[in-house]
Protein backbone atom coordinates (compact mmCIF):
# COMPACT_ATOMS: atom_id res chain seq x y z
CA UNK A 1 0.00 0.00 0.00
CA UNK A 2 1.41 3.38 -1.00
CA UNK A 3 2.04 5.91 1.73
CA UNK A 4 3.35 9.41 2.22
CA UNK A 5 3.83 11.42 5.36
CA UNK A 6 6.37 12.78 7.79
CA UNK A 7 8.18 11.93 11.01
CA UNK A 8 10.41 13.94 13.32
CA UNK A 9 10.48 17.03 15.51
CA UNK A 10 9.33 20.60 14.95
CA UNK A 11 10.11 23.73 17.02
CA UNK A 12 6.41 24.43 17.68
CA UNK A 13 5.71 21.00 19.20
CA UNK A 14 6.69 19.24 22.40
CA UNK A 15 7.45 15.80 21.01
CA UNK A 16 7.65 13.71 17.84
CA UNK A 17 5.20 14.43 15.03
CA UNK A 18 4.14 11.80 12.54
CA UNK A 19 1.36 11.40 10.01
CA UNK A 20 0.59 9.05 7.15
CA UNK A 21 3.37 6.48 7.65
CA UNK A 22 3.28 2.82 8.76
CA UNK A 23 4.66 2.19 12.25
CA UNK A 24 7.23 -0.31 10.95
CA UNK A 25 8.64 2.40 8.66
CA UNK A 26 8.83 5.11 11.33
CA UNK A 27 10.35 2.64 13.81
CA UNK A 28 13.10 1.64 11.38
CA UNK A 29 13.71 5.24 10.32
CA UNK A 30 13.93 6.40 13.94
CA UNK A 31 16.55 3.73 14.66
CA UNK A 32 18.70 4.84 11.75
CA UNK A 33 18.47 8.56 12.56
CA UNK A 34 19.18 7.96 16.26
CA UNK A 35 22.29 6.06 15.22
CA UNK A 36 23.44 8.92 12.97
CA UNK A 37 22.95 11.44 15.78
CA UNK A 38 24.86 9.29 18.25
CA UNK A 39 27.81 9.06 15.89
CA UNK A 40 27.74 12.82 15.22
CA UNK A 41 27.77 13.56 18.96
CA UNK A 42 30.64 11.14 19.48
CA UNK A 43 32.71 12.75 16.70
CA UNK A 44 32.11 16.36 17.76
CA UNK A 45 30.86 16.37 21.38
CA UNK A 46 31.29 20.13 21.85
CA UNK A 47 30.19 21.46 18.48
CA UNK A 48 27.91 18.83 17.01
CA UNK A 49 24.62 20.66 17.70
CA UNK A 50 25.71 23.76 15.77
CA UNK A 51 27.01 21.56 12.95
CA UNK A 52 23.77 19.56 12.93
CA UNK A 53 21.50 22.61 12.77
CA UNK A 54 23.61 24.33 10.11
CA UNK A 55 24.00 21.20 7.99
CA UNK A 56 22.50 20.50 4.58
CA UNK A 57 18.99 19.27 3.87
CA UNK A 58 19.48 15.76 2.54
CA UNK A 59 17.37 14.15 -0.16
CA UNK A 60 17.26 10.40 -0.43
CA UNK A 61 15.92 7.48 -2.43
CA UNK A 62 15.95 4.04 -0.84
CA UNK A 63 15.55 0.89 -2.87
CA UNK A 64 13.15 -1.92 -1.90
CA UNK A 65 14.03 -3.94 1.19
CA UNK A 66 15.42 -1.17 3.38
CA UNK A 67 12.33 0.25 5.10
CA UNK A 68 9.90 -2.28 3.61
CA UNK A 69 9.35 -3.83 0.19
CA UNK A 70 8.75 -0.48 -1.53
CA UNK A 71 10.97 2.32 -2.81
CA UNK A 72 11.03 5.30 -0.45
CA UNK A 73 11.94 8.83 -1.52
CA UNK A 74 12.21 11.77 0.80
CA UNK A 75 13.92 14.67 2.48
CA UNK A 76 15.44 15.06 5.94
CA UNK A 77 16.26 18.33 7.68
CA UNK A 78 17.79 19.08 11.06
CA UNK A 79 15.21 20.19 13.60
CA UNK A 80 14.39 20.46 17.31
CA UNK A 81 11.26 20.34 19.45
CA UNK A 82 10.03 23.19 21.62
CA UNK A 83 12.46 22.13 24.39
CA UNK A 84 15.45 22.24 22.04
CA UNK A 85 15.83 18.46 21.79
CA UNK A 86 17.30 17.56 18.42
CA UNK A 87 16.00 15.10 15.87
CA UNK A 88 15.78 15.29 12.07
CA UNK A 89 12.41 15.98 10.49
CA UNK A 90 11.78 13.81 7.44
CA UNK A 91 9.24 13.54 4.65
CA UNK A 92 8.91 9.99 3.29
CA UNK A 93 7.00 8.95 0.17
CA UNK A 94 6.72 5.37 -1.04
CA UNK A 95 6.57 4.21 -4.65
CA UNK A 96 6.10 0.84 -6.31
CA UNK A 97 9.21 -0.03 -8.29
CA UNK A 98 11.48 -3.05 -8.53
CA UNK A 99 14.58 -0.90 -8.13
CA UNK A 100 15.86 2.65 -8.28
CA UNK A 101 16.84 4.15 -11.65
CA UNK A 102 20.60 4.41 -12.31
CA UNK A 103 20.53 8.20 -12.21
CA UNK A 104 18.68 11.32 -11.15
CA UNK A 105 16.54 13.47 -13.42
CA UNK A 106 15.95 17.21 -13.24
CA UNK A 107 12.20 16.64 -13.05
CA UNK A 108 12.57 14.60 -9.85
CA UNK A 109 14.87 17.24 -8.35
CA UNK A 110 12.36 19.96 -9.23
CA UNK A 111 9.65 18.07 -7.35
CA UNK A 112 12.04 17.66 -4.43
CA UNK A 113 12.68 21.41 -4.53
CA UNK A 114 8.98 22.02 -3.96
CA UNK A 115 8.73 19.46 -1.18
CA UNK A 116 11.78 20.97 0.54
CA UNK A 117 10.22 24.43 0.35
CA UNK A 118 6.96 23.16 1.84
CA UNK A 119 8.81 21.22 4.54
CA UNK A 120 10.56 24.40 5.68
CA UNK A 121 7.26 26.30 5.69
CA UNK A 122 5.73 23.57 7.86
CA UNK A 123 8.66 23.62 10.28
CA UNK A 124 8.19 27.38 10.58
CA UNK A 125 4.50 26.95 11.38
CA UNK A 126 3.18 28.19 8.04
CA UNK A 127 1.06 25.07 7.40
CA UNK A 128 -1.00 23.09 9.85
CA UNK A 129 -0.71 19.31 9.86
CA UNK A 130 -3.75 18.69 7.67
CA UNK A 131 -2.59 21.21 5.07
CA UNK A 132 0.89 19.73 4.96
CA UNK A 133 -0.38 16.17 4.53
CA UNK A 134 -2.62 17.31 1.67
CA UNK A 135 0.30 19.06 -0.04
CA UNK A 136 2.48 15.98 0.31
CA UNK A 137 -0.26 13.82 -1.18
CA UNK A 138 -0.30 15.90 -4.35
CA UNK A 139 3.49 16.02 -4.65
CA UNK A 140 3.67 12.27 -4.04
CA UNK A 141 1.71 11.62 -7.24
CA UNK A 142 4.19 13.60 -9.31
CA UNK A 143 7.20 12.09 -7.55
CA UNK A 144 6.03 8.52 -8.09
CA UNK A 145 5.57 9.17 -11.77
CA UNK A 146 8.96 10.86 -12.02
CA UNK A 147 10.86 8.09 -10.24
CA UNK A 148 9.37 5.30 -12.37
CA UNK A 149 9.18 6.83 -15.85
CA UNK A 150 11.98 6.11 -18.29
CA UNK A 151 13.85 9.38 -18.83
CA UNK A 152 15.44 10.40 -22.10
CA UNK A 153 18.37 11.82 -20.16
CA UNK A 154 19.60 11.72 -16.58
CA UNK A 155 20.93 14.80 -14.84
CA UNK A 156 23.82 12.50 -14.05
CA UNK A 157 24.25 8.76 -13.67
CA UNK A 158 25.25 7.69 -10.20
CA UNK A 159 28.49 5.86 -9.44
CA UNK A 160 28.51 2.37 -7.97
CA UNK A 161 30.55 1.06 -5.04
CA UNK A 162 32.96 -1.73 -5.95
CA UNK A 163 33.24 -5.13 -4.29
CA UNK A 164 34.65 -4.16 -0.88
CA UNK A 165 32.95 -0.78 -0.54
CA UNK A 166 29.74 -0.15 1.35
CA UNK A 167 29.39 3.41 0.06
CA UNK A 168 31.08 6.19 -1.91
CA UNK A 169 30.56 9.94 -1.67
CA UNK A 170 31.72 12.92 -3.73
CA UNK A 171 30.77 16.44 -4.68
CA UNK A 172 28.20 16.93 -7.41
CA UNK A 173 30.62 19.27 -9.19
CA UNK A 174 33.26 16.53 -9.38
CA UNK A 175 30.79 14.04 -10.84
CA UNK A 176 29.46 16.49 -13.41
CA UNK A 177 32.98 17.56 -14.44
CA UNK A 178 34.46 14.07 -14.78
CA UNK A 179 31.75 11.39 -14.59
CA UNK A 180 34.17 8.63 -15.55
CA UNK A 181 36.89 9.62 -13.07
CA UNK A 182 35.90 9.01 -9.45
CA UNK A 183 39.39 9.23 -7.97
CA UNK A 184 38.32 12.30 -6.00
CA UNK A 185 35.56 10.41 -4.19
CA UNK A 186 35.75 9.09 -0.65
CA UNK A 187 35.04 5.46 0.15
CA UNK A 188 33.48 3.61 3.08
CA UNK A 189 35.31 0.32 2.89
CA UNK A 190 33.70 -2.84 4.20
CA UNK A 191 34.98 -6.19 3.07
CA UNK A 192 32.20 -8.31 4.61
CA UNK A 193 28.72 -8.58 3.16
CA UNK A 194 27.05 -7.71 6.49
CA UNK A 195 24.63 -4.84 5.95
CA UNK A 196 25.16 -4.79 2.19
CA UNK A 197 22.28 -5.10 -0.23
CA UNK A 198 21.89 -5.36 -4.00
CA UNK A 199 19.31 -2.57 -3.62
CA UNK A 200 21.04 0.82 -3.55
CA UNK A 201 20.32 3.89 -1.47
CA UNK A 202 20.96 7.38 -2.89
CA UNK A 203 21.66 10.46 -0.76
CA UNK A 204 22.25 13.97 -2.09
CA UNK A 205 21.93 17.62 -1.09
CA UNK A 206 22.03 21.04 -2.73
CA UNK A 207 24.73 22.50 -0.49
CA UNK A 208 24.97 25.21 2.16
CA UNK A 209 27.03 28.38 2.57
CA UNK A 210 29.95 26.29 3.82
CA UNK A 211 29.40 22.96 2.08
CA UNK A 212 29.29 22.15 -1.63
CA UNK A 213 26.50 19.93 -3.00
CA UNK A 214 27.35 16.27 -2.46
CA UNK A 215 25.96 12.84 -3.21
CA UNK A 216 26.43 9.39 -1.77
CA UNK A 217 25.53 5.91 -2.96
CA UNK A 218 25.31 3.19 -0.30
CA UNK A 219 24.57 -0.53 -0.48
CA UNK A 220 22.07 -0.41 2.37
CA UNK A 221 20.91 1.93 5.11
CA UNK A 222 24.09 3.41 6.59
CA UNK A 223 24.81 2.93 10.30
CA UNK A 224 28.09 3.20 12.19
CA UNK A 225 30.68 5.90 12.83
CA UNK A 226 30.95 6.83 9.14
CA UNK A 227 27.43 8.29 9.22
CA UNK A 228 28.61 11.27 11.31
CA UNK A 229 29.85 12.75 8.03
CA UNK A 230 26.31 13.23 6.73
CA UNK A 231 25.80 15.90 9.38
CA UNK A 232 29.39 17.14 9.85
CA UNK A 233 30.78 16.97 6.31
CA UNK A 234 34.02 15.65 7.85
CA UNK A 235 34.26 12.49 5.80
CA UNK A 236 37.88 11.67 6.60
CA UNK A 237 37.57 11.92 10.38
CA UNK A 238 34.42 9.82 10.19
CA UNK A 239 36.30 6.83 8.79
CA UNK A 240 35.99 7.38 5.04
CA UNK A 241 39.11 7.13 2.86
CA UNK A 242 40.15 8.69 -0.47
CA UNK A 243 38.99 6.40 -3.23
CA UNK A 244 42.24 6.80 -5.16
CA UNK A 245 43.92 4.96 -2.27
CA UNK A 246 41.55 2.03 -2.74
CA UNK A 247 43.63 -1.07 -3.62
CA UNK A 248 41.03 -2.29 -6.12
CA UNK A 249 40.34 1.04 -7.79
CA UNK A 250 41.72 1.88 -11.20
Amino acid sequence: MLACGYFGKRPHDRDFLFDGLPARVTDRWAQVMASWMHEAKTLQPNTWKHTFLQGPIWRFALGPGHLDDQVWIGILAASVDTFGREFPFAVLISAEAESLPPGLTRSVDQIMDRIERDLLIFLDGGFNRREFVAILGEEAKALRQGITEKPTKFRYELPKPVSDEFAIALTVAALEAQPQDLSGAVSWQQASMQGKSPSNCYWWHEGTETRAPELCVSLGLPTGKQTAAFFSGDWMNSGWRPRDEHPGFS
